[in-house]
């Protein structure tokens, strides 16, 4: 097994390295301006090469789970989305449709949702004639969170390894032991992509790109409707490693809201630009604290589950919501909501 990663983890380093070169060569390029923080053009092609990656894997590695294997494909369809919206900066709205197509795709073979769980006094709540509508917002909102997260050198790829570890500690307390392979073939080529994003060792800078951030959601989404309907882990559990991720993008649009600006407009305005222009720290120490906070919330909530069960585990991702909310509202000075 170490030596099928390692062979795994050379080819990531070798697709990222030779797409990174070529992306000079053909224009691949984000370009720095007023709201950007980089100095000079920086290829945008870490999603595609997630991407291929991803397409390769499922042949080498053997993945046991053939949902995954199905997931894992179609996520180079999204990250073809977000590469052509990198290169063209195409519509929001039309943007979301090209990202319904691959959701559309995996919920037509067959992994939605038919409920989300049974609560102590409530009982199973079935989604009824609604599961696949439902299982289509929750994909496209856990995509545009991802997409939101995105921003600063190494957070978005390392909280993805964040969240990918949790589940794993969630897998292995469930007994689900099996699955862990897979993650580890998922987090391995993002653990290499952190190397190149954050330049390690003189590595060429690379970008996530929307074509990235739009791939790690895609994914992230999927694994959880996955977990629950195919190897029975409740939602009510399952929702808490993403929950900051959730809770920005959430609390930004609701703040947009309130300001009346553009929800679709870019800004200076997610948690991680907040934090960073509040207090000066350095693109090290937001990695630390944004994934420390996200750890932190995951373990809270781990522990309202097991201490109260699913019903005030759910009860306590919307209470820790508001109380992020009042905090983001402190940093952007606001006097009200």
């Amino acid at each position: 097994m170490l030596i099928n990663l390692f062979f795994l983890f050379i080819l990531q380093f070798f697709i990222l390295f030779v797409l990174s070169k070529f992306a000079y060569k053909v224009n691949l390029l984000d370009y720095p301006n007023k709201r950007k923080i980089h100095s000079k053009p920086t290829p945008y092609i870490g999603g595609l090469a997630l991407g291929l990656y991803y397409c390769l894997v499922i042949y080498i590695a053997k993945i046991e789970y053939s949902m995954i294997n199905l997931i894992l494909l179609y996520s180079l369809i999204i990250s073809l989305v977000g590469f052509v919206d990198d290169k063209f900066d195409i519509n929001p709205i039309f943007k979301l449709l090209l990202q319904s197509i691959p959701v559309y795709l995996l919920i037509s073979k067959g992994l939605y949702l038919t409920d989300i769980g049974e609560y102590k006094y409530i009982g199973i709540i079935n989604l009824g004639y609604f599961s696949k509508i439902f299982t289509f917002l929750c994909c496209l909102l856990i995509i545009n969170s991802f997409n939101y997260s995105d921003g600063i050198d190494g957070l978005l790829s390392s909280l993805f390894i964040n969240i990918f570890f949790s589940f794993a500690l969630i897998c292995f307390f469930h007994e689900k032991i099996s699955i862990i392979y897979s993650f580890i073939h998922i987090i391995v080529p993002v653990l290499v992509f952190f190397l190149f994003n954050v330049s390690f060792l003189k590595l060429p800078k690379t970008f996530l790109g929307d074509s990235g951030s739009t791939l790690l959601g895609f994914i992230t989404g999927f694994v959880m409707i996955f977990l629950y309907s195919n190897l029975l882990i409740k939602p009510s559990i399952l929702i808490w490693p993403v929950a900051l991720i959730i809770y920005d993008f959430l609390g930004t649009n609701l703040v947009r809201i309130f300001k009346k600006k553009n929800l679709f407009q870019s800004g200076d305005d997610h948690f991680h630009y907040q934090i960073s222009k509040k207090y000066n720290f350095r693109i090290l120490e937001i990695n630390l604290i944004i994934n420390s906070i996200n750890f932190l919330i995951t373990l809270l909530g781990f522990g309202i589950y097991y201490f109260f069960g699913s019903l005030f585990s759910l009860i306590g991702f919307v209470v820790i919501f508001f109380i992020f909310l009042y905090f983001k509202i402190y940093f952007l000075n606001l006097k009200k909501i």
